[in-house]
């Protein structure tokens, strides 16, 4: 009889344990009820971006002054800081499948914003790569040099994006880009600064202030940072590394 009550204690516990992970611990998490834990109130326009049910905890990431922090909930506690398993950030994992589908999203409005389309002679384009720089970046051009290899080895097209991050410098380097409607073998061999006085137009405000929020949706705070078609960011001049992730995501559409 002691056995069996032993056993019908562990069966209830196992019960109400599974029915607890069963529940859905993001139900009524909002950012007011994340507040109650938190030793301050959050900032201002702060906002849920992205909510699901992480190994029975309720993950919550928040978007706050642009950067986006995760949180882990339950009911009477909270975790800020991000969660590995296997070897593997989750949370960061998260965050780039946010960044995306912001991507697919975008996508048209950052092929109208693309100054310049390079495709190897040498090979048929069937895929895209989307390349963040600032005319002011040595990395940037750094970059550049290796593009047309890139573009012959992954079978790409680059889409090349103006968006200054050395203000106000950068941004008027690139106004002079676009206004002299200069084409992408001179932009290639040029050393920036550039020595002449071009005037300003309107189609390079658009264009750059274009291309600033579109970035900002993209949570690309440095350049150069590449865009896969798939919506994966890289950032930095690691060509290597561009066509290593290139080559993976050809691998999988294959499979």
């Amino acid at each position: 009889m002691k056995k069996f009550f032993t056993i019908y204690l562990l069966f209830v516990f196992a019960l109400k344990t599974n029915f607890a992970l069963c529940q859905d611990p993001c139900k009524n998490v909002t950012l007011k009820e994340l507040e109650k834990h938190l030793p301050s109130p959050l900032p201002p326009q702060s906002k849920i971006i992205s909510q699901k049910n992480r190994d029975g905890l309720c993950e919550s990431i928040i978007e706050i002054r642009g950067r986006e922090i995760p949180i882990y909930s339950c009911k009477n506690y909270l975790i800020v800081g991000q969660m590995f398993k296997n070897k593997k950030n989750l949370s960061i994992e998260t965050i780039n499948n946010i960044i995306k589908k912001t991507f697919h999203s975008i996508r048209k409005q950052l092929d109208k914003v693309s100054i310049f389309e390079y495709s190897s002679p040498h090979t048929k384009s069937t895929h895209t790569i989307y390349f963040f720089i600032d005319p002011l970046c040595p990395f940037c051009h750094k970059a550049l040099k290796k593009l047309k290899n890139l573009a012959k080895d992954t079978n790409s097209k680059i889409k090349i994006i103006l968006y200054p991050v050395h203000l106000p410098k950068g941004r008027k380097e690139a106004e002079k880009v676009i206004c002299s409607n200069m084409d992408f073998n001179t932009f290639l061999n040029t050393t920036f600064p550039l020595k002449e006085k071009i005037k300003s137009c309107k189609k390079a405000k658009k264009i750059l202030d274009t291309s600033a929020a579109l970035a900002r949706k993209l949570k690309i705070n440095a350049v150069p940072t590449f865009i896969l078609e798939d919506g994966t960011k890289i950032t930095g001049a690691n060509i290597a590394r561009v066509k290593k992730a290139m080559t993976h995501l050809l691998n999988y559409q294959k499979n």
